[in-house]
This record gives C-alpha cells, structure tokens and sequence, in this order.
C-alpha cells in the first residue's frame, strides 16, 4: 500500500507567507519610510514623491487583467520567478535614482512587475489548494507574511537609514527580494494540487467519481462576462476602489504625519511598526471572522473600527491617540491586503477566479494610486492632514456600507456561499 503524502498545501500558505514578506511588503507596506529621507536629500515635495506610489498603483493596475489570463497559461512558478527577479533589481536600483523620471520609470517597471509576485498569483495558487474549507485561515497566514515583511523592514531600515543612507537601503532591500522570490517561486510553489498528485484541502479521495464531482464543483461560479453582467459587479468594484484609496492613503503617509505633528522620526516608524506587529495577527484573525461570522457580520464589523481608528489619528498628537489608531488600525487592516481576494472567490465563485481577480486589483490598485497622491497633495496645499483624516472617515463609511449593499444583492441573486445566507 502506497504511503499516503502530507499535504502539500501548507507548504504552499508558508511560501507564499515569505514571498509577501519581501516585494509586497516593500513595494506597498513600507515604501512609505523612505518618503521624508528621499525628499530631503534630493529636493522633492511630498506630492512628487508620492506620486512614485501612485505610478506603482497605476501600473500594477493596468497589468492585473492581463496577469489574470497569463498565470492560468503558463507554469506560474516561472512567472513569479521571472517577476520576481525583474521587481527586486528594479527597486535595488531605486538607490542610484537622483532624479524624478528616474523614480517614475522604475516605479513602471516595479509596478508592471508586482502583479506576478504579489496578490493575484498568490490568491490564485491559495484558492486552488484551499478551495472551501479552511480557505480563510489559509489567505490569512499567508497574507501575514506581508505585515511582518513590513514591521521588519520598518524596523531595520529605519535603524539603517541614518548610518548608511537610504541609496543602500534600496540595494539590501532589492537584493533580499531577489533571493527571496527566486528560491520559493521555483523550489515552492505548485500552481495547482494536481502538479503533484495531491487533491484540495478537504477532499476524500475514495473513488474516481468523487473525484470527478469535486473537480466539477471546484470550477463553478461566474465568468466574467457574466459577473460583469452583474450590477452586483460594479457595486462591489465602486467598494474596491474606495477601499483601495483609503487604506493607501492612510498607510503610506502614518510615517509623516506622525513627524508633521512634532514626534520624532524614531516614534513614526515604531508606530507603523506598530500597525505591522497587529497587522500579522490582522491576517489570521480576519479570515477567522469572515469565515466564522459570515462576510456580511464580517465587514460590519471592520468597517465600524476601521471608522474608529481614523478617528483615533485626528486625536493623533496626543501620544495615546496614537498608540491607539496603531493597535485599531493594524487590527483590521488585513482587509485591504486579503479581503479583494477573499470576497472576490466568495462572491462569484472560481470559475474564472484569476481573471475577474485580476479586474478587481486593477480598480483595487486605482484606488491606491489616488490615495497617496490625495494626501499628499491636501498636505502640500494646508501644511497639515486634519481634513485629509475627515474625508477619509465619511468615505470609510460610504466603502463599508457599499460593500454591505453588493453583499446583501448578492445574497437575493444566490451568488454569494451559504454562509450569508444563513446569517
């Protein structure tokens, strides 16, 4: 009798914890700790500088659609390798930039790039071995990866910085990403659990026609044609964009807020290794809460304190304001990196997972290249983020209440999984 082999899948959820440690990390967690050193050095204002973020977002969303098709072609090992090489040298190079052309042109190149690496292949690869079951503890342990790739590179690039310069920091951090991507990408991952002879999570393998059944079940759902048919779609896609305009630009601009308000530059990036520290529990804990409470229950719950964690960093000069918006905010944050994947598999199904992911980050990454941009231009023009902060709190009301309203549509048209209907 042949020995039966342990599952591979969670040696897929810790590959893929480590490679959202290092380029996504850098790229759309923690880039934001070179802003103030990169512009007092070189001359730029926070708004140019910003929009360094901004041409990332773009370009990573005009790629997405197409990274969708691309990963269901090839062998995605190979893509993410390929990716993965391109983005870190890129970013290593980001260190002999001195001018701004030469930031955007990288930032191209990074952005294009990412969409390899990151969020849509690692969605994919995950729902492909998770399918159902434990699909959301899954997402949430290998989307952590991204939070404590943060808080280390916070930590120890801010230490760096004032020793070595930020133009060594971009090599290290570029050269890190480079063995990183390349080892797990090619001596990892495993696109599908078939590659190997194995099944999803959660599958018995008793005989040929269960089999059949599951492989069956595992491609239902929506095409895209028909989800964008859909105003259940478009609703959820208006959520999708405001949810990516806040949470950029919250998160790359904690770092100069706090030092534009009097603290230190040491108390900005503890802070937002702060937000890192709860953001890997954040993960995990969201895909429990969305699993166990339904996403309805789910995203109730996360728009209410994530509301309230703005709130906090009006109140942010006052040291535990502060300290509070760190411990909220890092909480909940876990569902701007995993919850587009999360609720895009829930609510239209797998058929064409990868495609209509690959839609929902572009206008996801829209929502972040405006973000940034925005906050820094209201800083640029007032000298402080006090209406920055208040703009954001009435549009976190209106990106959860949207999102509350595609997922009760969705519930009436029978597209969403029984755990909202049941709620």
């Amino acid at each position: 009798m042949e020995e039966k082999r342990p599952f591979y899948g969670w040696n897929i959820v810790a590959g893929s914890f480590l490679i959202l440690a290092m380029p996504f990390a850098v790229i759309f967690l923690s880039h934001s700790i070179f802003l103030r050193p990169v512009t007092e050095a070189l001359g730029f204002s926070a708004t140019q500088f910003s929009l360094v973020f901004t041409i990332v977002a773009v370009s990573t969303a005009a790629v997405s659609p197409f990274m969708g098709k691309i990963i269901r072609k090839y062998d995605i090992k190979y893509v993410m390798a390929l990716c993965g090489a391109i983005v870190s040298i890129s970013f290593g190079v980001l260190g002999i930039a001195k001018e701004l052309w030469q930031f955007y042109l990288l930032s191209v190149v990074i952005g294009v790039f990412a969409t390899g690496i990151t969020q849509i292949p690692i969605s994919y690869i995950i729902t492909n071995w998770f399918p159902s079951e434990k699909k959301g503890v899954a997402t949430g342990i290998a989307f952590a990866g991204g939070n404590l790739g943060a808080f280390c590179t916070i930590l120890v690039i801010s230490n760096l910085m004032p020793k070595i310069g930020y133009e060594k920091c971009y090599f290290i951090l570029g050269s890190v990403m480079f063995v990183v991507t390349i080892a797990i990408s090619l001596f990892v991952i495993k696109g599908k659990p078939s590659d190997i002879g194995q099944l999803p999570y959660g599958t018995k393998e008793t005989t040929i026609n269960v089999k059949i059944n599951k492989d069956e079940e595992e491609v239902t759902g929506y095409t895209l044609a028909e989800a964008k048919a859909s105003p259940v779609f478009w609703i959820y896609i208006v959520a999708i964009v405001l949810l990516g305009l806040v949470f950029a630009g919250v998160q790359m601009h904690i770092p100069s807020y706090m030092q534009s308000v009097g603290y230190s530059l040491q108390f900005a990036s503890m802070i937002t290794s702060l937000v890192s520290i709860m953001g890997i529990l954040s993960n995990v804990l969201i895909g429990m809460l969305l699993e166990k409470a339904g996403i309805k229950k789910g995203m109730l719950i996360i728009g209410v304190f994530m509301t309230l964690s703005v709130v906090c960093l009006l109140f942010g000069k006052t040291v535990a304001f502060a300290i509070l918006f760190a411990v909220i905010f890092g909480a909940f944050i876990a569902i701007a990196s995993m919850g587009p994947s999360y609720l895009t598999s829930e609510i239209f199904g797998k058929k064409e997972y990868g495609t209509i992911l690959g839609i929902v980050i572009m206008f996801f990454q829209l929502g972040g290249a405006i973000g940034p941009t925005l906050s820094g231009f209201i800083y640029d023009s007032t000298g402080e983020y006090t209406i920055t902060w208040v703009i954001f709190i009435v549009l976190l009301i209106v990106t959860f209440g949207t999102f509350l309203f595609a997922i009760n549509l969705a519930s009436k048209k029978r597209i969403v999984k029984d755990n909202v209907k049941h709620m």
